[in-house]
């Protein structure tokens, strides 16, 4: 697959709006997202540590300084 077709299919599939824009600018907005895969993704608070059950259903876009990455579930 091609590498930056991921987050496109991820958020076709997720019916997501991250931004908007014409097609092109789009597509390179898209190529800049970084996938995490992983099995699980739990929400922490202090010594609270709860998973995130519908994790396999969901994605999560983060967005720092260092630009934006897409938590997926390895489960897809």
């Amino acid at each position: 697959m091609i590498e930056w077709a991921s987050p496109i299919i991820l958020t076709l599939r997720y019916r997501a709006s991250f931004f908007r824009g014409d097609a092109d600018d789009v597509i390179l907005k898209l190529g800049t997202i970084r996938l995490r895969w992983l099995s699980e993704l739990n929400f922490t608070l202090d010594d609270l540590i709860e998973p995130i059950n519908n994790f396999d259903d969901s994605a999560v876009l983060l967005r720092s300084s260092e630009g934006m990455a897409l938590l997926v579930s390895s489960a897809l």
